[in-house]
């Protein structure tokens, strides 16, 4: 397990999902939500069961991804610079008058 308190679902399981009844949606969002927390899955039925296994190969994808990024990547420091500047009050837009630039 580890620190991250946030993951990816990618629009293409939309798809997918679709084709799953409303039970069987929700039992996949149960075993999602369970898999990425470390916890037991859930029984699924067939159909469930094969989308988890999808999706369950992009998660574990983005959590090796995840992985082999730098910890100054993962969670930058409270002294490191944003990295996009916030334009909030500023008259900068492209004309100069900014007023629509938020």
């Amino acid at each position: 397990m580890n620190d991250k308190n946030s993951f990816l679902l990618f629009k293409d399981l939309l798809e997918p999902v679709d084709d799953l009844s409303n039970e069987d949606a929700g039992m996949l969002l149960k075993a999602i939500l369970h898999h990425q927390n470390g916890g037991d899955i859930p029984e699924l039925s067939a159909a469930a069961n094969v989308a988890f296994k999808f999706t369950k190969q992009q998660l574990d994808r983005s959590s090796e991804h995840y992985e082999m990024m730098g910890p100054e990547i993962r969670s930058p420091s409270a002294n490191s610079a944003p990295s996009r500047p916030n334009r909030t009050g500023r008259n900068s837009g492209p004309s100069g008058g900014g007023s629509n630039w938020i």
